[in-house]
């Protein structure tokens, strides 16, 4: 349906700015987490796995705003393009859509010599954070589905970063 519409933010400012709302979301879910956790813990009641399992994401949440605090930007990196990709809603898989299309320029960006990085923090606040949501500007009812930030790269790197092995599944 080439849905797909792109972004692409280049002013220091506003890419400070999505940054620093990014930060203030995880910041507004630390407390959430941290009360609710409270409220659990003085009432003597059992606390669900699930927010157990949060509980571990929010202890890495919080380096962001420490960081942030020191003068570093720990969600854009202080990239010098940041590229958002969204679609309005639509009966395909918009999606899927989006991501291919930022996979395409992540491909297109080696050939380049540029560097390039998925930011799925300010994707996921983006989706949640109605501050984040007004600062992005996209036009009514689009959904952002992935965001890129692109620069020349200060290192290269000799070898790839250690990954977990793939979990597949044969079946004949």
């Amino acid at each position: 349906m080439q849905t797909v519409q792109i972004k692409i933010i280049t002013n220091r400012k506003r890419i400070k700015q999505l940054s620093d709302l990014t930060v203030e979301f995880f910041m507004e879910m630390i407390n959430q987490v941290d009360q609710k956790m409270t409220e659990l813990a003085s009432g003597g009641k059992e606390i669900p796995q699930e927010l157990a399992e949060r509980k571990l994401f929010v202890d890495r949440y919080r380096r962001m705003g420490q960081a942030r605090d020191l003068g570093i930007d720990p969600i854009l990196h202080n990239a010098p393009l940041v590229m958002v990709f969204h679609s309005p809603p639509n009966p395909s898989t918009p999606k899927d859509d989006c991501v291919i299309a930022a996979q395409t320029v992540v491909l297109g960006s080696m050939t380049m010599g540029l560097g390039s990085c998925y930011i799925g923090l300010l994707t996921k606040a983006a989706l949640d954070y109605p501050p984040l949501q007004e600062a992005l500007d996209l036009p009514p009812g689009n959904t952002v589905h992935s965001v890129l930030v692109l620069g020349y790269p200060k290192l290269k790197f000799q070898k790839a970063v250690d990954r977990n092995p793939l979990t597949v599944q044969w079946e004949e």
